[in-house]
């Protein structure tokens, strides 16, 4: 086949074509620091970075969830450091109040303090964070979850538990229902259990106050039970949240792999791109040049 000087001329145009093209991109890819910025650089590396940027975003919402839940549940462990705290100042004077060295008038004294102690009591069960009731199972806001009403202390949340997702396949139960701290079923009934040392200490009656510094003391137990498993939740929560967050690290080193500019590489091969095209410029003025003396000749 006759090589022409217009089929020189143009592959000439179509090799400078592709170079022009090439080094618009490698100088996108160091202005931009990204080698891929369309499905077109490379269709297989666009799409694990799409599922590594997925991952990374149900991972951030997982690490909300723990931080929120962790949130309520330093809240909580507070609240009930305070009932324990309550309660055992309310063993103390029971443990005062059952002594026979006391008269009517000291005991008195005790059943003033002993209602304070309820009321502080009722006032931590009925804790809110962020609005919304600790203590009530899933009714966290409306109505307080306990309330006193002729003598009595009711329940006025449900049984049931909060789940909160912390991994793709992983829920924790994040609160415990009031009436099973408070008021469990087979348990001490604290409030019940306050009221009725304060009728005794009122009434001089012995024989109840010292049945109280028992029920107090299972009660106290009780309470502290709920602090241990929501320590050891608070503990889990911690070490979810490390893990997501090591391996949001892993997933965006990924991701940089992937879509980054390798600024050195990318700048060498502008360098290279441009010396091609120069050298491909002088080449074809020199053909250009020799065709004409000899058309000339």
């Amino acid at each position: 086949m006759r090589v022409t000087n217009r089929l020189i001329a143009e592959n000439f145009i179509f090799t400078v074509q592709q170079q022009r093209r090439r080094m618009t991109d490698l100088q996108a890819d160091l202005a931009t620091s990204k080698r891929l910025r369309r499905p077109s650089d490379d269709p297989a590396g666009f799409g694990r970075v799409v599922r590594f940027k997925q991952q990374v975003e149900r991972n951030e919402q997982f690490l909300e969830n723990v931080r929120l839940t962790s949130e309520r549940l330093d809240e909580a462990l507070a609240v009930l450091d305070s009932a324990v705290d309550l309660l055992s100042r309310a063993k103390e004077l029971a443990t005062q109040g059952a002594s026979e060295t006391l008269d009517a008038d000291a005991r008195a004294a005790m059943s003033e303090e002993i209602q304070q102690i309820f009321d502080e009591l009722l006032n931590v069960a009925n804790a809110r964070h962020n609005g919304k009731y600790l203590f009530a199972g899933t009714q966290t806001v409306g109505e307080a979850p306990f309330k006193l009403q002729d003598e009595t202390v009711t329940y006025n949340g449900d049984e049931a538990d909060i789940r909160v997702r912390i991994g793709e396949e992983v829920t924790v139960v994040s609160n415990r229902p009031g009436n099973r701290i408070f008021q469990p079923a087979g348990g001490v009934d604290v409030f019940g259990t306050l009221l009725a040392l304060k009728r005794a200490l009122d009434e001089n009656d012995t024989d109840t106050i010292v049945a109280g510094i028992d029920q107090l003391d299972s009660g106290i137990k009780q309470v502290l039970a709920t602090s241990s498993a929501f320590g050891a939740l608070q503990e889990r929560l911690t070490l979810t949240e490390e893990f997501l967050e090591r391996r949001n690290v892993r997933l965006a080193d990924f991701i940089s792999l992937i879509e980054d500019t390798d600024v050195v590489e990318a700048t060498v091969e502008l360098q290279v791109a441009q010396t091609a095209q120069q050298f491909a410029m002088r080449s074809f003025a020199d053909l250009i040049q020799t065709s004409l003396l000899n058309f000339i000749s």
